[in-house]
């Protein structure tokens, strides 16, 4: 039997229709991957612009922080920041400011303004440079009502696949004095720092000149913290004068300082002048008379700031001046007392003169004597007024705060001329503190340091006669 030939496979291939869906099949495939990879770059690129843009714009933010605070103004900020490295405008043909950051153009808007916190009171605000909502001046108004300011940023991207914005804003504390301007240079004009007077000849006012950080608005100058008017210039160059008609000799302390138009100044610049032009002044009030076996000498403080001491002297029945020197009217090498109330533990018989002599020093060192106040003669009799009657001090014995005396003027002549308070004992060097007048009938410690004290009162007439002590119960 003869089999039937088996056809094992068909050799015809495929046909046009198969192979043209196939193609089509795989063009879309690849248009769909082409798709997808252009969708991944898109986004890719979309992704990266974004965080350039955020990146550029905490840049700013950073890069305002770095400026003076006065430098952060609504007009000036964005020139300010475009000087810097990076950050200058790359399409000036086009309006607004543009950075090109990793091959894509941004542009940024940047604004400023200041803000007053109102708990610390509000001030006068302008409209150009305040932020909305200040509130109404307080009264009185803020002095220095700018706390913060408020800069944001705004940084904005539109191109092919990459399309957006981002947002900064940040608050920028005051620095408070510190923004101000400062005195960068105080000098005295011509002259040096600390002046003499040659041959009799002494200059009769003094120029100083200074120089600031900024332009100010006001530059106040002081002496000794206490405002003496204001320098006159412009810009940053200023100058003003010191009349010296009455101004007594020693060391003065020149401030200056200068203000901006909200009220901050930097730090005071300050110059210390000497003055050692004359000799010393006459002492005034001078004061002497026997009370007991001693005389006792007293006087007003010379208005001179260099004056180093006082020299006590007398004179004997007519005889030349002679300084005491024993008691408490000279110590040291100088022969001198700092104090201004000594006295002579051995006054001679006869009349005897007493006069205070009050010194400085001159330029080389050396001591300089001033002339003697007017004399005072001492009689070998000097009634003392009556010993005080009552004395009562509140609080009682062992108090350890504030101590008050009280008592009644005593009768009897002479009269006192003041009272003089002895503490925790009555010898010459427990004498603690005197009232003004006789007529005085209380007097308060302000200085007990938390410690227990004693107290005696004494009537001290104006020849400096003094009454028994009277203790205070």
């Amino acid at each position: 039997m003869t089999r039937p030939n088996l056809r094992l496979s068909d050799q015809s291939g495929f046909s046009l229709v198969e192979l043209l869906v196939a193609t089509l099949i795989l063009l879309i495939g690849v248009a769909g991957t082409i798709a997808m990879l252009d969708g991944a770059n898109a986004r890719t690129i979309d992704n990266r612009a974004r965080e350039a843009g955020t990146g550029l714009a905490r840049e700013v933010v950073e890069r305002t922080r770095s400026l003076p605070y006065t430098a952060i103004t609504p007009n000036g900020l964005a020139a300010r920041l475009q000087a810097m490295g990076g950050m200058n405008d790359s399409d000036i043909a086009q309006p607004g400011w543009q950075v090109n950051r990793r091959g894509t153009v941004f542009t940024i808007a940047i604004s400023s303004c200041s803000a007053d916190d109102p708990k610390d009171g509000v001030g006068t605000h302008d409209a150009a440079s305040w932020c909305s909502g200040g509130g109404a001046p307080t009264s009185p108004p803020d002095r220095n009502p700018d706390d913060y300011k408020r800069v944001t940023v705004d940084v904005t991207w539109d191109q092919r696949d990459a399309r957006g914005a981002a947002h900064e804003q940040t608050l920028i504390n005051s620095p408070g004095n510190a923004a101000g301007p400062s005195i960068t240079a105080l000098t005295l004009n011509g002259q040096p720092d600390t002046i003499v007077c040659p041959n009799s000849a002494c200059v009769s006012s003094l120029t100083f000149s200074l120089t600031t950080s900024a332009t100010p608005s006001t530059v106040p100058w002081s002496i000794d913290g206490a405002d003496q008017g204001t320098a006159s210039g412009g810009g940053t160059a200023w100058q003003f004068s010191w009349d010296l008609a009455n101004v007594t000799d020693g060391a003065y302390l020149i401030g200056v300082r200068a203000y901006d138009a909200q009220g901050r100044s930097g730090a005071t610049r300050t110059k210390t002048v000497t003055l050692n032009r004359f000799d010393p002044l006459k002492p005034r009030g001078f004061a002497a008379g026997r009370n007991g076996s001693i005389v006792d000498a007293e006087w007003i403080a010379n208005a001179e700031r260099d004056i180093v001491g006082y020299r006590l002297f007398r004179s004997v029945d007519g005889g030349d001046y002679t300084q005491v020197t024993s008691g408490t009217c000279s110590s040291g090498a100088s022969a001198l007392t700092t104090k201004t109330a000594c006295y002579d533990p051995a006054p001679p018989a006869g009349t005897v003169v007493y006069a205070v002599r009050a010194l400085d020093r001159r330029a080389d060192g050396s001591l300089r004597e001033g002339p003697s106040s007017d004399p005072i003669t001492v009689t070998a009799t000097n009634p003392a007024p009556q010993p005080l009657t009552t004395l009562t001090r509140s609080p009682g014995v062992g108090a350890t705060t504030a101590v008050t005396l009280e008592w009644t003027v005593p009768g009897g002549s002479p009269a006192p001329a003041f009272y003089r308070i002895y503490r925790d004992g009555v010898l010459y060097t427990n004498r603690y503190d005197r009232t003004g007048t006789g007529t005085d009938t209380s007097w308060t410690d302000p200085r007990p340091d938390g410690e227990s004290h004693t107290y005696w009162v004494t009537a001290v007439s104006a020849n400096l006669a003094e009454s028994t002590a009277k203790a205070a119960q």
